[in-house]
């Protein structure tokens, strides 16, 4: 079982996974080189490759001459920066970014990739094997523009693996004048084997899943998600960007980044909504600085879970769903979609009334031993006008399957990626928080 273990993201620098159309698993870590708006290109590249991987199945990709994989990989980051400047009005050049991917494929084997100054540890069976990679001339790389109309064939390189440890991806700063790669302050990727954990220790798992609507038209997810767990706290966050916003995947974006950037602050839960509205409001400012005033609607949607000193806050805006189980085994809902009772409204971070709309709710973290946030795209699948009590058995069943030792993100990718949810065409995500073994 191959699971992923996710950190913290820098200025310009994302890491993203996603299952494929086949199934199989793909990974991406990326470091944009921009002046500005770094986080969002970043974001776009990330998107940009697993779009590649998605549209061409991993079996197919894995099969691809060397050239045909460069010159296809190329293309949908040129695109995807392409589509950001008309966005938010930008005529800047845009370095060769760092990328760093592996993707698996049939039979348990993988292939890894890099473009640019990217590096790539492999971990074979036996921990003393160690393969560091550092591809590339780091002067020579540093220099050439993603709009190039000849960029070298070697400025992206694929390899086969066999099997494997563990494999580290991480961009690598390039120092224009020394010419040496620097990775000081930076962290990585890690694609590898299930471990088992301490029944006790926090463990979050996160699926977000492009769905078929945007996937047809190579378009990228409008959710986000992202977590942290440390000794003195756990934080995670969901957001959903409205389809109807032009760039609304960057609203999601920054919701969740400026939750987990309160979280990180310990921001005392007493004031986590005040502050947090702040947060948002400032990062939105700074997201639509100098741009067009239609260039980035950044409407979204946002649930989060913030653990610390044994309580447990829970905040939502918008549609989306909470649900906890207690250590009893007893299944509640925590928080439910405020749009549930109000057709085609919904309501968002950034709107003037948000404050009206954000729902808190402290609870004893010690009462729950599961807690689960998931979006509309998940939920839409099981209509309770449906009947049966078929989302109260989606739902058991997603908090049941979270009690096997060798559940990890893809296991939750797939119990969410069911033909009831595909039928929608919706993006889908959901992020699913472990605190501790359930009691008999």
């Amino acid at each position: 079982m191959i699971t992923i273990q996710r950190n913290a993201r820098h200025d310009g620098y994302y890491s993203e996974w996603m299952r494929t159309k086949n199934g199989e698993l793909a990974a991406v870590s990326v470091m944009a080189r921009e002046e500005t708006d770094k986080p969002l290109y970043a974001y776009a590249y990330a998107h940009a490759v697993l779009t590649f991987f998605r549209l061409y199945e991993t079996d197919n990709a894995a099969k691809m001459s060397k050239r045909q994989f460069s010159e296809t990989l190329l293309e949908h980051i040129k695109f995807a920066s392409q589509k950001l400047d008309v966005t938010i009005g930008s005529q800047e050049k845009h370095l060769l970014p760092f990328i760093g991917g592996c993707f698996t494929v049939s039979g348990g084997g993988a292939v890894c990739f890099v473009v640019g100054d990217a590096g790539v540890r492999i971990f074979r069976r036996k921990k003393s094997d160690l393969l560091a990679h550092s591809c590339f001339s780091h002067g020579r790389m540093h220099k050439l523009a993603i709009s190039d109309k000849k960029l070298p064939m070697d400025s992206v390189k694929s390899a086969p693996l066999g099997d494997f440890e563990r494999l580290s991806l991480y961009p690598l700063r390039a120092d224009a004048k020394s010419g040496k790669g620097n990775q000081n302050g930076m962290t990585s990727l890690t694609v590898e084997k299930h471990t088992e954990t301490a029944p006790d220790t926090p463990k979050v798992f996160r699926a977000v899943v492009t769905g078929r609507r945007h996937a047809s038209k190579g378009q990228y997810c409008q959710d986000f998600a992202d977590y942290a767990v440390t000794d003195a706290y756990t934080a995670a966050s969901l957001s959903d960007g409205a389809g109807g916003g032009n760039c609304s995947e960057y609203g999601a974006l920054m919701n969740v980044s400026s939750f987990l950037l309160c979280c990180e602050n310990h921001i005392p839960q007493e004031q986590f909504k005040e502050l947090l509205l702040d947060s948002i409001e400032q990062a939105h400012e700074k997201l639509i600085e100098g741009k067009p005033e239609e260039a980035i609607q950044a409407y979204a949607t946002m649930m989060g879970v913030y653990i610390r000193d044994g309580k447990l806050l829970c905040l939502h805006i918008g549609d989306g769903m909470i649900y906890g189980r207690r250590r009893s085994g007893k299944i509640e809902c925590i928080s439910d979609a405020e749009n549930y009772y109000v057709s085609n409204r919904t309501f968002f971070t950034i709107e003037s009334d948000a404050d009206e709309h954000l729902f808190v709710k402290l609870l004893n973290a010690d009462d729950y031993d599961r807690v689960l946030m998931m979006t509309d795209g998940v939920y839409n699948g099981y209509p309770i006008s449906e009947g049966s009590g078929k989302r109260a058995k989606f739902i058991k069943r997603l908090f049941n399957e979270s009690d096997r030792e060798d559940f990890d993100d893809v296991t939750l990718a797939g119990l969410i990626d069911t033909e009831e949810v595909l039928r929608y065409g919706d993006d889908h995500s959901a992020l699913l928080i472990r605190l501790g073994q359930k009691e008999d």
